[in-house]
């Protein structure tokens, strides 16, 4: 939006409140609190994972560049939203947790890939280790409805990719 026409700098969007905290985590983390990737990569892709978004809606060009990762590179879809967006028709693996439970699954999953043979020699990775140990395939079960069977099946897609 162009402030002057409007004769204020008083101007925000959603786009504060739904990406604020994923722009501070990111600049915290990475250093950078935009895309680590272009959209040319996601169109080599060989995995996309798809967490909480509908990305055919929010965002079509880079819907359609993970659209053509499946049609040139045969790239594995792994879903993981409760509501039902177009991603489902061509995902591979669509898990459906309560609303809320990200954390709970995401920490189950990284506790799952360390279980499963993880690089031991990743720097932090003791820490990381006792800090999802509580996440066990119950517990995320118990917590948002990802059966241990579905957890599993994610794990050898994202470690052997």
């Amino acid at each position: 939006m162009d402030e002057s026409l409007h004769r204020t700098n008083h101007i925000d969007t959603g786009a504060r409140l739904s990406s604020g905290s994923s722009l501070y985590g990111m600049m915290a983390s990475l250093g950078c609190g935009a895309m680590t990737h272009s959209m040319e990569e996601v169109a080599k892709a060989d995995l996309i994972l798809i967490v909480g978004a509908d990305v055919h809606d929010d965002n079509l060009i880079f819907s359609n560049k993970m659209r053509e990762a499946i049609r040139e590179n045969n790239a594995k879809i792994i879903l993981v939203d409760p509501r039902k967006t177009q991603w489902e028709k061509w995902a591979d693996l669509w898990l459906r947790p309560l609303p809320g439970t990200d954390i709970a699954w995401i920490n189950g999953l990284i506790r799952l890939l360390i279980e499963k043979g993880a690089p031991s020699k990743t720097e932090g990775i003791e820490t990381l280790r006792s800090s999802v140990e509580k996440f066990s395939a119950e517990f995320v079960k118990n917590t948002s409805g990802i059966s241990p069977a579905d957890l599993e099946g994610v794990a050898p897609s994202l470690f052997f990719s």
